[in-house]
This record gives structure tokens, C-alpha cells and sequence, in this order.
């Protein structure tokens, strides 16, 4: 009876160390997954010698964008932007976002995507970098291509 008792005592112990260290792991895989871009922006991005100011919101991997140039730029208006952004190994972020282009009545005339990259500085407050802007048409032919810089500062986590 008392070697019954031991053998379950150390399949206990056997079955507790691992279950231990994956909890550990667990904790380690989620402190170094932390997203430190997750929340809201708020920033300018130039292009052709002109301003526009946008608001980011940032959400793991992913942000949703709007800017004072949406509702008419060019004869066109724009979408909000869909983005995702992944770490670089150098700890830049490169990112990729995409919408829709519209004529001033609505009508859908296209999409435009922007990729780049961009860099957090040493407080995790602000980033900036370079990007280029193209617009296509519903046949997917470039109409228009611009280079630009974003430089954005944090608002709220």
C-alpha cells in the first residue's frame, strides 16, 4: 500500500514539472509577442510637398487609417485604409494597407495600396518612415504613384 501511494505521488510530480514549465513558456511567448504599436496614432504623412494629417489605430499586426486627404484629393475620394504591418528582424515595421477610390458622386473607380516601412523610436512614442502611395484602376493598371514619409506620435494605448 505505501508503494502504491509513492509510485502516485511521483506520477504527480512527473505529470506537475512540465505542466509548469509550458506555463512558464507561455508566459515568456506572450512578454516578447507584446505588440508595443497596438493603439491609437496620430501623425502627418507628406508626399508631393503637401501635408496630410491621419489618425492610425493600431490593433496586433493590424490598424485601420483616415486622413483629411479621404473625401477629395485629385477629383477622387478615398476609403479609410486597411493595413497589417509585421517586426522586421532589424525592429523596423514593414507595413502594407489597401482601400478603395471612389469618384466625387461614389462610384467605385478603383483601390490603392501604400507599403513601406516605418521605424518606432526609443520610447515606443513615435514612428516614421518612407512609403510609396500607388492608385490602380478596376483593372488593376497603376494611374498614379507617389513616395511619401509618415511620421506619426502616440495618442492612447
Amino acid at each position: 500500500m505505501l508503494k502504491i501511494d509513492f509510485l502516485k505521488r511521483v506520477a504527480l510530480i512527473g505529470l506537475a514539472a512540465p505542466l509548469a514549465a509550458l506555463e512558464v513558456a507561455a508566459k515568456a511567448d506572450a512578454e516578447d509577442d507584446e505588440d508595443v504599436l497596438v493603439g491609437l496614432w496620430e501623425g502627418v504623412v507628406r508626399a508631393g510637398g503637401t501635408t496630410y494629417r491621419y489618425i492610425w489605430s493600431m490593433s496586433r499586426g493590424s490598424y485601420i487609417a483616415t486622413g483629411d486627404i479621404d473625401e477629395n484629393f485629385m477629383g477622387f475620394k478615398y476609403s479609410p485604409t486597411m493595413g497589417a504591418y509585421k517586426r522586421n528582424a532589424d525592429g523596423s515595421y514593414r507595413f502594407h494597407e489597401r482601400g478603395y477610390v471612389f469618384d466625387l458622386k461614389g462610384n467605385n473607380v478603383g483601390t490603392f495600396t501604400t507599403v513601406g516601412t516605418f521605424q518606432l523610436d526609443a520610447g515606443s512614442e513615435t514612428f516614421s518612415g518612407p512609403g510609396t502611395f500607388t492608385q490602380f484602376d478596376l483593372k488593376s493598371k497603376p494611374v498614379a504613384r507617389e513616395s511619401l514619409t509618415v511620421t506619426a506620435k502616440r495618442v492612447a494605448v
